[in-house]
């Protein structure tokens, strides 16, 4: 799914796993792209059946088909299948492709006519793979020829997998050894390790290549990963990665899988010991697999589970060929030969017995794709098991007697209609397809359920986790230790004990299994029975946030398996919740569909609401005010109390709470506009000057709405490229900064970056840019380079290909503005183009080992230039001058500021200048970039500890710029505490055009709010006024242009820079237009200024000279 989600990501397609309890947000609706289980994905097909929306799937790639032939879930695939060829080749309208791929595949033609699908065949094989079986000391190939013979000499437990080891580390590669057991991995690892440090100790040749051979540093960062999962590091894992070995299987956590897998890619681990299932369910690749043994259990493994192991061996573009060695005894040796030239059994089908014959007919019912006689067999001639077997009356006599048990259970019931008969659906079926349940389980949950409802003990989690608890659990449990069995009955309390007497639970019946009194072949349901309720209790203790090592400590058994059992049972709830909702039992559906995330998260019932909130909307005028309902407005704004009154709908009379839905929305409208009308009164008779604002914000509604309606236009070939070119840039940061620091790090986490520089002291840490400025060394420089550009992916480029699927005529894309801030500015989002950073660059130095490269060589990176106006078209681009600044100096009236912005001369050297009593000539970069940052800190309202951090000084340094500012320009000082105390009288500040913004928390007793209230007074009174001049110009502008035919289009809302796509033939109009409208609409106590720039590409603007 990762690698999908990286290659198709830069072209907007979204690809999303559904797999066990967890999706997407927003569903299968909203991605491309869906990576299933072969569970989910029927269960998908099935709601896309029901809903009528099949149409909406274009294919279905089917990944390992030979699993159709698997006992346990290919009769799953089977169905989902059939599904899609039955409903393909019944509706014009549904045109779904299904590809399938398999290495392992025997009777390809045989499928092939099931699907009506193309054939295409290739023996191919990237990297060559030699196959070989060891029998003694012996090598034979696959024709049982002996080829070669081995020293014995340097031996483990008296094979010869350490000397197979040590052959292929001295090339260079790594190994993977299959064990059959967990057990067998774990001691087999233990001793390669074992004799891997006997070895590195010697001062002999196969000392010197583990030690030469196993990378240290790699080992460290693995154990160190490790030591940071939540179950910790584990002493025997630490054993065997130590020295370069490591075993995988079920009983290890999901992180400690990860993490080993990702160990064994990089190379830090060498040795794989693992069980079969890695071979199918993990894509690890190793120069040579040995396969320690052909029997498994007394049985000879399965040729599938052989090809599956052996198709591990050789790396793509790392290795040149692949080999397996298959490892018999004398005795063992036929079975191995048999294995090398044997040839994999045809694929079955597994829809044949009744059970899965029933969920298979159940389903198509259930969705109402299917309802007669002759749909039925229509249906069930689509399955693998109709084209396999002989087409004689054994199909309609199993379909027969599957009807006829569906009745008998009533999961479905017969309607007349005329003279034919339909199949529908009980509740109970419907159920049974929502949940995605076999029939079989569907009534077994049925009866439980209703029992519970019944009679629910709800003093304690465990009634309700033992009803979400699979009934698969009985057939992973091994043989449950009784005796403990018994201990932990004896300790629980009563009310656990209530739960487990009503469910079946007897001491009596474990006691009996202690001594081994009970037959196996009568007690089986009542042994599941004992094992759901053995997992429930585990299970209680994860979702009552008991950390797992102790709980498979506990319960004796391995962290992995204790954690795939609650996947499980998080899935499980899950469907038992749809189960309830189908069957319209709300309570028992409320009660148990917290377990789905509590189980997933292990969690207590209390964390669930804290992990779903959004963020909080913020009210602009007072952000301590709830959502306020209709109800409320009306009795505030226009004296009518909804809840009093009787209302009068059509010729009934109905109080507001008796309203149905399309009334009460109807009343809903017509308060609203009530409660508009007496605002806008309201407003009038309040505020005479708010005429002119609210004529503004209509006009610039109009303007944003066209802006927002044609876009801007994106070239996404360079769009695409540049993105590429970013993420290979970032790679080359992290590979750059991971050989400096010695080791992997997380870029995104400030501990790790703190440690990585050396400055992490045990508490948290700032690694923000200033701080790594300061520290100067190239590791530093690498972060904030790799930052920056990761800012451009997830800012600008991410979100810019996310869009790339609904960009409209002419590659436009279609931002879209928000005008309601709180300061009046206008913001953007989908996607905020506000943010795309200007030019920036990174020198050659830190992205390529290029050893003739100058030191002041650099690579650019222009997100700009990627926007680009239209054929016949350029964009203008007008930008104020030190606009914030100038707001500051008309308000505040000082002389000096006042003759700085009369002037030509540099705003902020001037400033600089006077500020510092220094001639302007000798004003530095650095003075008056200081210069700069204390007028904006003043204009943003900083204190003086964020003012120190801007600078990079002390904060008593910064109290003493900024003292030593205000005392060089009084009247700013003035300005401001005249602001903060008009606010304090008032309850609210205006800007420039009597725009309001009330501050209640400028008169809180609580410091940290009354200050920040003080800070905003400032801010908004010079941010707000800023904007409304935009606001004035931008409407200016529209009402100037009416008259050119094509009009310019506005394209881009910057703040204090207007950018408009301009024709041709009117650029030089436009701009006279523009720079006099912009400087002239709004009259200050100083000019403003405004840099006029033009060009094809956004990123590519030439400034006009006047």
């Amino acid at each position: 799914m990762f690698y999908l989600q990286d290659i198709l990501s830069s072209s907007g397609i979204r690809v999303e796993g559904f797999m066990g309890s967890q999706s997407p947000p927003g569903g299968l609706q909203a991605v491309h792209v869906a990576i299933c289980t072969i569970e989910k994905a029927n269960s998908l097909v099935n709601k896309l059946l029901d809903e009528g929306n099949i149409t909406d799937l274009g294919a279905i790639i089917v990944d390992e088909l030979h699993l159709l032939g698997d006992p346990s879930r290919g009769y799953i695939l089977e169905l989902l299948l059939t599904k899609i060829k039955y409903v393909s080749s019944n509706s014009e309208e549904v045109q779904i492709q299904i590809v399938g791929m398999s290495a392992t595949l025997p009777n390809l033609e045989s499928l092939a006519n099931w699907l009506d699908a193309e054939l295409f065949i290739t023996q191919f094989r990237p990297i060559p793979l030699d196959e070989y079986c060891l029998v003694g000391n012996k090598y034979y190939d696959k024709q049982g020829v002996c080829v070669n013979t081995i020293d014995m000499s340097l031996t483990t437990e008296g094979d010869n997998v350490l000397k197979i080891c040590l052959e292929t580390i001295q090339d260079g590669c790594s190994i993977l050894i299959f064990c059959m057991t967990k057990n067998w991995c774990e001691s087999l690892a233990q001793s390669v390790a074992s004799s891997f440090y006997k070895l590195g100790c010697e001062d002999s040749e196969a000392g010197s290549v583990l030690r030469s051979q196993l990378k240290s540093d790699n080992i460290l960062e693995v154990l160190e990963q490790l030591k940071n999962c939540p179950v910790g590091l584990d002493q025997v894992l630490k054993k065997t990665i130590s020295f370069g070995v490591a075993y995988h299987h079920a009983g290890l956590t999901f992180d400690e899988r990860d993490i080993v897998e990702g160990g064994f890619k990089s190379g830090a681990i060498r040795v794989l010991v693992a069980t079969s299932t890695l071979s199918s369910g993990v894509n690890l690749p190793a120069r040579k697999v040995i396969i320690r043994s052909p029997v498994f259990q007394r049985q000879p493994i399965n040729i599938l589970t052989y090809k599956q192991m052996i198709g591990r061996a050789g790396r793509m573009g790392r290795d040149t060929k692949g080999e397996s060695v298959l490892i018999c005894t004398e005795a063992e040796k036929k079975i191995g030969f048999d294995l090398m030239m044997g040839s994999l059994d045809p694929v079955k089908s597994c829809i044949e017995s009744e059970d899965k014959y029933m969920r298979a007919v159940l389903e198509m019912i259930a969705s109402q794709v299917v309802c007669t006689k002759e749909q039925l067999d229509l249906y069930s001639k689509c399955t693998l098991l109709y084209n396999q077997e002989d087409k004689s009356a054994t199909q309609n006599c199993l379909l027969e007697n599957t009807l006829e048990e569906l009745k008998n259970f009533e999961l479905v019931r017969i309607q007349t209609e005329g003279e034919e008969e339909h199949f529908i659906a009980t509740p109970l079926g419907k159920a049974c397809l929502s949940s995605s349940m076999a029939p079989n389980d569907g009534l077994s949950l049925f009866c439980e359920l209703q029992k519970a409802r019944q009679c629910l003990v709800l003093e304690t989690d465990l009634h309700l986790i033992y009803l979400v608890t699979p009934y698969s659990v009985s057939s992973q449990w091994g043989n449950i230790d009784w005796i403990h069995m018994l201990t932990l009955w004896e300790s629980l309390t009563k009310a656990m004990k209530r739960v487990g007497e009503l469910v079946g639970v007897q001491e009596s019946f474990i006691i009996r299994c202690l001594r081994g009194g009970n037959k196996p072949n009568n007690i089986q349901n009542k042994v599941n029975i004992h094992k759901r309720f053995y997992t429930a209790l585990a299970l209680q203790d994860l979702v009552n946030e008991v950390p797992l090592a102790d709980v498979a400590m506990k319960f004796q058994c391995a962290r992995g398996f204790l954690q795939s059992l609650q996947q499980g049972a998080a899935t499980f709830a899950g469907m038992v919740t749809a189960f309830c909702r189908q069957l319209g039992w709300k309570n028992m559906e409320m009660l148990i569909s917290q377990f789905q995330d509590r189980l997933h998260f292990g969690i207590h019932s209390e964390l669930l609401e804290l992990m779903k909130l959004p963020s909080l909307n913020e009210w602009l005028i007072d952000s301590s005010e709830k959502i306020p309902e209709i109800d409320y407005l009306t009795k505030k704004y226009c004296g009518i109390d909804f809840t009093k009154v009787l209302l009068k709908v059509g010729n009934q009379q109905k109080r507001f709470k008796n309203l149905d839905t399309s009334e009460g929305l109807c009343l809903k409208a017509w308060a609203l506009w009530m409660v508009a009308e007496n605002q806008e009164k309201a407003l009038r008779s309040s505020l005479q000057p708010a005429r002119s604002v609210i004529d503004i914000e209509n006009q610039i509604a109009k303007i944003l709405a066209n802006c927002e309606y044609y876009g801007i236009i994106v070239d996404k070939n360079l769009a695409s490229r540049l993105l590429i070119d970013v993420r290979n840039s970032q790679e080359s940061l992290q590979k750059k900064a991971y050989k400096l620091c010695g080791y992997h790090f997380n870029f995104n986490s400030s501990k790790d970056v703190a440690k990585a520089l050396g400055i992490y002291n045990g508490r948290k840490v700032s690694t923000k840019k200033s701080v790594l400025s300061s520290h100067n060394s190239p590791l530093s420089s690498t972060v904030i380079y790799w930052r920056k550009l990761n800012s451009i992916l997830t800012k600008t480029l991410y979100p810019l290909t996310e869009k790339a699927c609904i960009y409209t005529e002419g590659d436009r894309i279609n931002p879209t503005y928000t005008m309601f801030s709180c300061t009046g500015r206008i913001s953007m989002h989908e996607p905020n183009l506000q943010n795309v950073p200007r030019t920036f660059s990174i020198p050659v130095e830190y992205l390529h080992s290029v050893p003739q490269c100058h030191s002041d060589d650099v690579v650019e990176f222009n997100c700009r230039n990627i926007f680009k106006a239209a054929p016949g078209h350029v964009i203008v681009s007008a930008d104020y001058c030190q606009l914030e600044m100038r707001i500051l100096t008309h308000f505040c009236k000082d002389q000096v500021l006042m003759n700085i912005m009369n002037s030509d001369m540099d705003v902020f050297k001037s400033i600089a200048a006077s500020w510092g009593n220094l001639p302007e000539e000798e004003v530095d970069d650095d003075l008056r970039q200081k210069a700069k940052q204390l007028c904006y800190g003043i204009i943003y309202g900083m204190g003086n500890k964020t003012l120190g951090q801007v600078l990079d000084v002390s904060e008593m340094e910064a109290a003493v710029f900024m003292d030593s500012f205000y005392k060089t320009y009084p009247a700013v000082r003035v300005f401001t505490r005249s602001v903060i105390d008009e606010c304090r009288a008032k309850g609210y500040v205006e800007t420039l055009t009597k725009r309001r913004r009330y501050l209640p928390e400028i008169k809180s007793i609580v410091g940290a709010k009354k200050s920040a209230a003080e800070r905003q007074a400032v801010n908004t009174t010079i941010q707000g006024s800023a904007a409304d001049i935009a606001k004035a110009a931008m409407c200016s502008i529209d009402s100037r242009t009416d008259r050119l035919e094509p009009k310019p289009r506005l394209i881009l809302q910057m703040h204090d820079e207007l950018i408009y796509e301009v024709p041709e033939k009117h650029q030089h109009h436009f701009i006279n237009i523009m720079k006099q409208v912009m400087e002239e609409t709004v009259k200050l106590r100083v000019p403003l200024p405004v840099k006029v720039k033009s060009g094809l590409t956004w990123g590519s603007l030439k400034e006009i000279k006047f």
